[in-house]
């Protein structure tokens, strides 16, 4: 299987049809994904590795291309939750710049593409809001070792975004509305990577 075809196997999972929601502009729910599977079916997108990559992933719009991290395979991806979220997130660009018919704001972009990141890592580990006493309970732990840094900030808001609207336990889109992100826009903004791209 190639790294493409593991991109597509993923954008099918039941986990990535659960991110179902629409923020302005843009809508992140099933049909969106399947369309980039169709995308990446017709090489319209190309996925490749990148020795240089300052992240694990990057999506480029110019190519279009979604960039992986260098020594990325198919086992290592499927075995591995965090590699799938992220490129969930990497995909969500994907619908976001094929949505927007004027730029996308970074702030607006990433905000998105973390919630639907958060979103699906929720969902591979099978929580629901009514599922579990400890909020967030794998997925907390997973990302404990990011607690006190900019990036944990970011999972954090975008966790309560979802316990809040229970998100996981909805079947129709989730609406939100610029108040329902604050926090989680402050977070982004306050990031090193995010900061001096924020308009």
């Amino acid at each position: 299987m190639s790294l493409s075809a593991e991109v597509i196997r993923i954008l099918g999972e039941r986990a990535t049809h659960q991110i179902n929601f629409n923020l302005g502009r843009c809508r992140i729910d099933p049909p969106a994904f399947s369309r980039v599977q169709s995308m990446l079916r017709r090489y319209e997108i190309g996925v490749q590795t990148d020795p240089d990559l300052p992240d694990r992933a990057r999506y480029d719009r110019n190519g279009p291309t979604l960039f992986l991290w260098s020594d990325a395979d198919e086992n290592q991806i499927r075995s591995d939750a965090d590699s799938k979220a992220l490129i969930v997130h990497e995909c969500v660009h994907v619908i976001t710049h094929s949505q927007a018919s004027r730029a996308i704001d970074v702030v607006e972009d990433e905000t998105v593409a973390f919630l639907a990141q958060t979103l699906y890592r929720l969902a591979i580990q099978g929580y629901t809001h009514q599922g579990s006493g400890e909020r967030g309970g794998e997925y907390s732990r997973t990302i404990h070792h990011f607690r006190d840094r900019p990036t944990g900030r970011i999972f954090d808001a975008a966790q309560q975004i979802v316990f809040d609207h229970e998100m996981l336990d909805q079947t129709a889109c989730t609406p939100l509305f610029d108040r329902d992100v604050e926090r989680l826009r402050e977070a982004i903004r306050a990031h090193p990577a995010y900061s001096t791209l924020a308009s």
